[in-house]
Order: C-alpha cells, then structure tokens, then sequence
C-alpha cells in the first residue's frame, strides 16, 4: 500500500517565502551600508593623508583635531544641563512673579 504525500498548505510555502526574500534583502542591506561605511572610511583616510602631505610639502600647520569627550565627560556635562534646566524650572515655579 503506497502512502499519498500532501503538499504543504499554500500559506505555508508562501510565507516561507516571504521570510527568505526578508532576509535577502535585510542581508544585501546590511552588507551594502557595511562595505560603503568600509569605503568611505578609507576615502577619509585617503584625504587626510593627502592633506598631510599637502601641508608637510608646503611648510603649513594642520589644525589638531580635539580627542573626543569621554564618556564621564558626556555625562557630566548632560547632568549639569539637567541640574540648570531644573533649576530654571523651580525659580519660574515657585516665583511670586507670575
């Protein structure tokens, strides 16, 4: 006796579909703003060193970049805005001036 074989429901064979056409196109995103992130890094990199060189052949000064805030820095300085945003707050709330 031979056993039938049903075919899976269309809804399932459509969905799954569906779920592999997402993940081509989030994968081929992804990769795409990856490797052009890759490339315009290194574009920059290019320049500047360019620029570099530029500067040493004419005698000029670059201007030197300022390193970037730590993290404590960060928080520190939006823990004082917080701090005068309050501040500025309660003087207006509790002013007899209206």
């Amino acid at each position: 006796m031979v056993m039938q074989v049903q075919p899976p429901p269309f809804g399932d064979v459509l969905a799954s579909v569906v779920y592999l056409v997402v993940i081509v196109v989030i994968t081929r995103f992804a990769l795409r703003w990856f490797l052009g992130v890759r490339a315009l890094q290194r574009k920059c990199d290019q320049q500047s060193l360019m620029l570099e060189l530029m500067a040493k052949r004419l005698r000029v000064e670059l201007p030197v970049e300022r390193p970037r805030d730590s993290i404590v820095d960060r928080g520190r300085s939006v823990a004082v805005r917080i701090g005068s945003r309050v501040a500025a707050l309660r003087a207006r709330m509790f002013s007899k001036v209206r």
